[in-house]
């Protein structure tokens, strides 16, 4: 019986016959490898090369990272850096604000170099120099909003929350086009962000499937282990680790690793060592590439304990791995994370429930190997990078064409 996954593609309304555009496509991100702080990099990244596979000319604009340099070229992807010239800076509003005015600055000079027919932004932190770019020289924009302050905070409590969800409705209301990587962003966008009128198209992320991965190193004598990595911050639930039948399943031999970097991460050590979980839970801080492809190639599972969640770039990550994935019921990941068909779902903050899907996992291992192999034929046909460049080049070319028909009307 086949799948039912459950993704919006892109609509109909996107025409065949539109001619494709005829030049580059500029993007801005404050985060691209090896400057990787979230998912937003991975997603640029694989993005960027997709689309230069497929016959596009990309230039990445980005933020400067030391030991990289201002200018390369990788796989065909032109990649300039350039600020923040503080990073020092203590006001985390006025470093992005020095960061949008070094990336305008440098935007200007390869719009002079290049023939650029589109601007495409990811999130609101770049945001400021990719509207002053499209009104300085008529481009359109197209923005991918990865997450939202409401979202992240349930709501919007301070003042800083305050301006950057402003800065997102500033965002969202100069664009031509927006992209979401999930059902749950796209109403979110619509409801709390005034964007009822907007042409929002959902986009989910893609994944690259690794054929050869090398499993020794610093984590090679902890297993049998389950697996979980994000940013070390409350919204990815990893505190719910911290109340889960831990007697039960120790007796089990298993052991959880939990990697990412964040400001919640020695809170989270200290949480550990005060339990008396030091030898069963391990907040391993960062990972590199090869340790993360590693963990996921030799773990029994990967978990997924988010309360919000845009999307899950690294559940699907888990299922290109063949993985059995548990994540919590929330935004994104109830698209692709069907329940006892691509992976279990437990309630958001809910230990009970996860420790109950975890045991079913360790249990049964044969509805684990059957969960990772539907996760992996899902990802395979639905979020290889090639697929999502194609629905991304469709987005693109009618966002050209009708900027160009707006204009032959005035």
């Amino acid at each position: 019986m086949r799948l039912h996954y459950g993704v919006e593609l892109i609509p109909t309304l996107l025409h065949e016959e539109l001619d494709e555009m005829d030049g580059a496509v500029v993007m801005l991100t404050w985060e691209y490898p090896p400057n990787i702080i979230g998912g937003m990099a991975r997603h640029v990244h694989g993005l960027a090369e997709a689309l230069v596979e497929s016959g596009r000319e990309v230039i990445v604009l980005t933020s400067a990272c030391r030991g990289a340099p201002e200018y390369e070229c990788v796989n065909g992807v032109h990649i300039y850096r350039s600020g923040p010239l503080h990073e020092s800076e203590y006001d985390f509003m006025r470093r992005v604000a020095d960061l949008n005015m070094c990336l305008f600055q440098k935007g200007e000079e390869l719009i002079r170099n290049y023939d650029i027919s589109v601007i495409h932004t990811h999130d609101w932190l770049t945001g400021d120099a990719a509207v002053l770019l499209a009104e300085n020289h008529q481009l359109p924009i197209v923005s991918t909003i990865h997450a939202t302050e409401y979202g992240r905070n349930n709501g919007i409590h301070n003042e800083l929350q305050s301006s950057i969800a402003a800065k997102e409705k500033k965002l969202i209301s100069a664009s031509n086009t927006v992209i979401v990587c999930s059902q749950p962003m796209k109403e979110e966008l619509r409801v709390f962000y005034e964007a009822r009128d907007k042409d929002i198209y959902v986009i989910p992320n893609g994944v690259e499937f690794e054929e050869h991965v090398t499993t020794e190193g610093r984590f090679h004598q902890m297993r049998p282990f389950i697996f979980s990595i994000g940013r070390m911050v409350y919204e990815k639930g990893f505190q719910t680790f911290f109340d889960i039948d831990i007697k039960n399943l120790k007796k089990r031999n298993i052991q959880f690793i939990i990697a990412g970097k964040g400001p919640l991460l020695e809170e989270w050590r200290r949480e550990v060592k005060k339990r008396g979980y030091e030898d069963i839970i391990h907040f391993v801080g960062y990972v590199s590439d090869d340790e993360r492809k590693a963990l996921f190639q030799t773990c029994e599972a990967a978990v997924f304990p988010s309360l919000y969640e845009p999307f899950g770039i690294v559940a699907l990550e888990a299922m290109a791995f063949r993985k059995p994935v548990i994540a919590s019921a929330t935004g994104g990941l109830k698209s692709f994370v069907l329940h006892a068909q691509t992976g279990l779902l437990f309630e958001p903050g809910n230990p009970g429930d996860l420790s109950t899907k975890i045991r079913t996992i360790l249990d049964r291992p044969e509805l684990a190997k059957q969960l990772g192999a539907n996760g992996h034929e899902m990802a395979k046909e639905l979020y290889s990078w090639k697929h999502i460049s194609e629905q991304t080049e469709k987005v693109y070319d009618q966002t050209v064409f009708i900027k160009k028909m707006e204009g032959v009307r005035t």
